[in-house]
């Protein structure tokens, strides 16, 4: 929805906009609450672009966790956000941006900001090292040619 000048309240009347879903076939055996585990969506402006960061899959679970964060683009903000290949993200459609590594189990939950002329990707993950600890990951976020976000997992 579309906020008020102030920021505070949802602009009337309301257009709503889907921006992202996934569906699962034959999921019966994920809680119906889980079955689109999507969650955490951020917009973030970078050029001509609007890049839509969301976490797929569960978090929460410790080392067990399976979260991860994918990446669409729109160049409008309410969409349709699509991925490299050009899936939309309405349809299941996502580019990877980070996954589980040596470190890091399920990183996702993200966020974007530019500082001082660099940006920067956040998230949490649970640390390997240390029995599923909940830890905050950090990273500078770098641009590839095409204009797609590069996130190290190192």
């Amino acid at each position: 929805v579309r906020l008020t000048e102030d920021l505070t309240s949802t602009l009337k009347p309301e257009k709503l906009y889907t921006i992202c879903t996934r569906q699962f076939e034959g999921a019966s055996d994920v809680p119906s609450r889980s079955v689109n585990s999507v969650e955490a969506p951020f917009i973030f402006k970078h050029g001509d672009y609007y890049y839509l960061f969301v976490s797929y899959d569960f978090c929460c679970r410790g080392l067990k966790s399976d979260y991860k964060v994918v990446v669409g683009r729109s160049t409008r903000v309410t969409g349709p956000y699509v991925d490299k290949d050009g899936r939309e993200l309405t349809r299941g459609g996502g580019s990877l941006v980070v996954d589980s590594n040596d470190e890091f189990v399920a990183i996702g939950h993200s966020a974007a900001y530019h500082f001082d002329g660099k940006d920067y990707f956040m998230a949490h993950g649970y640390s390997r090292s240390e029995d599923g600890a909940s830890k905050l990951f950090f990273r500078e976020m770098t641009w590839d040619e095409e204009g797609w976000p590069l996130v190290s997992a190192e």
